[in-house]
């Protein structure tokens, strides 16, 4: 933000124009920024599903990963508000909802897979890539890619599968509030 004076003008116009347009160059910059620490975060192997018997580092590690997901979600929901012109304390609940809405979504795509395995020329097919959804307040699935794909074909099938799951569930209440959308990054590997 520039905090040199305006000259030649009494009502401020240029400058508030000069702020709001690197406010926006900010929060465009931060939002590339958040795309990226998402992707991180989608590149890290799955957890297992919590168990009361889980060792530590599993633990600590998931406990790490929800931290660093409320942080972005935060950070998300502040550029939101800013864009928006509010001023409103952070929805806790929308993040806890936000990493529950996450994990249902992932293991639907897993139990998808499970109930029906990927098959190419009546063998099994085995493979890896990062399945980045788009999916709106409303479950609808706007766009579905993925990213490092072990083989078209591979690729293909989750396509399908991402296509065939849809729609999605709403969004909670707390978590639609502050989201028309999500984007959802997760590794999809399978080998059996």
């Amino acid at each position: 933000m520039s905090f040199a004076p305006a000259f030649g003008r009494t009502d401020g116009a240029e400058e508030k124009g000069s702020e709001q347009s690197e406010a926006t160059s900010v929060d465009a910059e931060q939002r590339r920024l958040l795309q990226e620490i998402r992707k991180t975060i989608a590149a890290l192997p799955p957890l297992p599903l919590p168990t009361p018997d889980e060792p530590t580092f599993v633990r600590e590690r998931r406990e790490r990963e929800t931290a660093l997901v409320r942080l972005v979600t935060e950070i998300e929901r502040r550029l939101k508000a800013r864009s928006q012109g509010e001023k409103a304390d952070p929805p806790k609940e929308a993040v806890i909802q936000y990493r529950s809405y996450f994990d249902r979504v992932r293991v639907r795509i897993e139990e998808g897979a499970a109930q029906d395995p990927p098959m190419h020329g009546g063998a099994a097919l085995n493979g890896h890539l990062t399945l980045v959804l788009l999916i709106g307040s409303d479950g609808r699935l706007k766009s579905a890619d993925v990213q490092n794909p072990s083989s078209e074909e591979f690729k293909q099938y989750i396509l399908r599968l991402a296509q065939r799951l849809a729609p999605f569930e709403t969004f909670p209440h707390a978590m639609a509030r502050w989201a028309d959308d999500v984007e959802i990054h997760t590794q999809v590997k399978y080998d059996h």
